[in-house]
């Protein structure tokens, strides 16, 4: 009999382990064209004059299988962690890029320009 309760408290166990929630992970594709896409519309769109490109780095958190938020990062000599500069929302069903650095209300467009395949190829 207890080898029987035993076997029931593990099959809800893992019942209950496998209906978690599902952790979300960046669809980001990770390659050179598009890391190079991404730094040329920042550097478009925020004031980053006098910031060398390999001082900045990426973080990429998914929201949903259709958002996700990139925050922006400063490489600085002295500190031992980057430091946020910015953020960016990303609506992959609309196909658009906001910043979102102050809040997620008042978000500004970011222009694509010659990058308008970016989402499509990129994430």
């Amino acid at each position: 009999m207890s080898k029987l309760v035993l076997c029931i408290v593990c099959a809800t166990a893992m019942t209950a382990c496998h209906f978690g929630p599902e952790i979300e992970h960046s669809s980001f594709k990770n390659s050179a064209v598009c890391q190079n896409q991404l730094k040329d519309m920042i550097y478009e769109n925020y004031k980053l004059d006098g910031i060398a490109r390999e001082k900045i780095s990426f973080e990429f958190n998914p929201i949903n299988a259709k958002e996700e938020v990139i925050q922006i990062n400063l490489l600085q000599e002295a500190a031992l962690k980057p430091s946020s500069v910015g953020r960016i929302k990303v609506n992959k069903s609309e196909n658009t890029l906001f910043n979102s650095t102050f809040d997620n209300n008042n978000l500004i467009a970011i222009k694509l320009d010659e990058h308008q395949d970016f989402i499509e190829k990129c994430f």
